[in-house]
């Protein structure tokens, strides 16, 4: 709940990246009474944890594989570049996806239009119709993607 929510004032810009990585634990922190936790290295130590793991959705495997035959694959993402990369990798997803567009990488955070304009132009618009979205958060930006011809799996749809 915290982590989550720390994650959408990001995506409303109401923090920045650097303020998610100490808030959502200090509050954490502080929920349980915690006084004496440094809150970036418990970050730091969540994100080493998270990278070495992995918990696909039922039938997530199959269906990307049988996608990736059929359609271009790339992953959306607002998680942090070396956390989500070795995730994918710790997943058995590696070579599914053509990309990994991180917003800490392109500049801008999902699910701005900047954002997806630069996912767009580094796809390349000719193939956005051949191409398949897959990301676990998108709120408003349903109507933005299909608008440039592209489609969008959110997890939260196929579990």
């Amino acid at each position: 709940e915290i982590n989550g929510a720390c994650w959408k004032a990001l995506e409303r810009k109401e923090i920045t990246r650097d303020e998610l990585s100490k808030k959502r634990f200090a509050d954490f922190s502080a929920e349980l009474g915690l006084t004496d936790i440094d809150p970036l290295d418990l970050n730091s130590r969540f994100r080493l944890g998270l990278s070495k793991s992995a918990v696909l959705i039922p039938g997530a495997l199959e269906l990307c594989k049988t996608l990736s035959e059929k359609v271009d694959l790339y992953v959306v993402t607002n998680g942090f570049i070396d956390t989500q990369a070795q995730r994918v990798k710790a997943a058995g997803l590696e070579g599914l996806f053509k990309g990994v567009f991180a917003s800490q990488a392109i500049g801008f955070e999902k699910p701005e239009a900047r954002y997806f304009d630069a996912v767009f132009e580094a796809i390349g618009r000719d193939k956005i119709p051949q191409t398949i979205l897959l990301g676990d958060s998108l709120n408003e930006r349903k109507n933005f993607i299909a608008e440039n011809g592209s489609r969008y799996v959110e997890l939260a749809d196929i579990s």
